[in-house]
């Protein structure tokens, strides 16, 4: 008899042993992973609730343009001679400058926070540099140098942001290289496996660092006497040691941007199901919430192409991503309530803010791709650009009188406003 009872036992453990089995593998959780510094490892949680009590849902608004795409006048003013684009003048953009850079197109675009320069990104060639650093300050765009001088001259660059004090910037050249801006100079490099985006974090002394399934904090305030060892592949780079890793996440799905809020010290991380993570530890460190999502009827499609998916407003502690519906939500990180969403007939293919959160501009992913303008105040669309491109890029200069996009064929435009000086008032 107590055998019988004692096999009976041992057959319901192993049942409920299986079904917690089971619960673990589909649990959608980030999870810290063995490259994390022994010294730093501790319980690390995720909120994954998609219906918390603080969150106040507000009526999405109707995608209805205001204004139908146009061919868009080419401008022979000095680039000098723009002002600001706001609200009442979105409608009168123009191209202000217009090159055809490379065949492959571009991977990213940043200004600099001083809008004297535009960095930009993609693939390489004989002809063509993979990072190339254009001055804007002057009448027209002069020409860009070589940057890449230590790195092979085919690299092909996926990603180039600045510091916010504009003193750095970083790009991804197979390695991830950080330059100082005055003088061009390389300080330093580090590797990552599978890297394809990041960012400054901090006090610009750390960098978030993503691509694949994993990211990842590493401090560059100081070099490092020696490589990493148990970096995969490192013995057979050749590059200065900088770079000391703080903190890295494995993630269950695959990432595609990234971006930090350097008031509130707050970072976010978009994943391909549109799921927008947040944490608040400037390591890295604790619970990671699960920005809330409304239910949509229509079946979820996943964002396939990673970088310029996910804005910040920092102005106004606003989020607006790239959901997976074909989809931007905009989500007030401050408190914790989605302010719109705007549905597309195509995929989102960039997101970006002008300084002062007043606007957002949302590029849809067509032969012919459109920037639709959209005021934060009324959540209206204010004005449609025809591109004639399909775009891949986009970014507002930090004075509000520039828009840059890059198209999938190399092309890159900045689209802007003459001011009354240059229209003879």
């Amino acid at each position: 008899m107590k055998t019988r009872q004692l096999a009976k036992t041992n057959k319901q453990f192993v049942v409920n042993l299986k079904f917690i089995c089971l619960l673990l593998m589909f649990t959608p959780l980030l999870l810290l992973i063995h490259q994390t510094p022994s010294s730093l490892t501790q319980p690390f949680t995720v909120t994954p609730s998609l219906t918390p009590t603080n969150v106040i849902y507000t009526p999405s608004p109707t995608w209805t343009p205001t204004l139908s795409p146009s061919p868009i006048p080419t401008l022979t003013v000095p680039l000098t001679e723009r002002s600001p684009i706001t609200i009442t003048n979105a409608n009168q953009i123009g191209k202000f400058r217009s090159w055809q850079v490379t065949g492959d197109g571009f991977t990213s675009l940043s200004f600099s926070p001083d809008n004297a320069y535009l960095i930009s990104t993609g693939n390489a060639s004989e002809q063509t540099e993979a990072v190339r650093f254009w001055n804007i300050q002057g009448q027209d765009v002069t020409s860009t140098e070589n940057l890449l001088e230590d790195f092979p001259r085919t690299a092909s660059a996926v990603n180039a942001r600045f510091s916010s004090d504009g003193q750095r910037f970083i790009a991804m050249v197979g390695m991830i290289g950080i330059w100082d801006v005055q003088n061009r100079e390389l300080i330093g490099r580090f590797y990552q496996d599978g890297a394809s985006m990041a960012t400054f974090a901090g006090d610009n002394t750390s960098v978030l660092v993503a691509g694949g399934y994993q990211v990842a904090l590493w401090n560059i305030a100081a070099d490092i006497p020696t490589p990493n060892e148990t970096t995969p592949s490192t013995a057979d780079l050749d590059f200065d040691p900088f770079g000391v890793l703080i903190t890295a996440l494995q993630t269950s799905e695959a990432v595609i941007d990234v971006a930090f809020d350097p008031i509130s010290y707050q970072g976010f991380i978009l994943t391909e199901s549109g799921r927008l993570y947040r944490y608040s530890n400037p390591e890295m460190r604790g619970t990671i919430t699960v920005i809330p999502q409304e239910p949509q009827p229509d079946a979820p499609q996943p964002i396939y192409s990673s970088g310029n998916r996910l804005a910040l407003d920092t102005t106004n502690y606003r989020a607006a991503y790239a959901g997976s519906h074909n989809d931007v939500i905009v989500y007030d990180y401050l408190n914790n309530q989605t302010l719109a969403r705007f549905p597309l007939d195509v995929p989102v293919n960039c997101i970006t803010y002008n300084s002062t959160g007043e606007l957002l501009v949302i590029g849809d992913w067509a032969v012919e791709s459109v920037l639709h303008i959209v005021s934060t105040a009324t959540w209206e669309t204010i004005a449609q650009i025809n591109t004639g491109e399909i775009l891949s890029r986009c970014a507002f200069s930090p004075d509000g009188t520039l828009i840059a996009t890059g198209s999938s064929e190399g092309a890159l435009v900045l689209w802007g406003i003459p001011s009354s000086s240059a229209n003879g008032g």
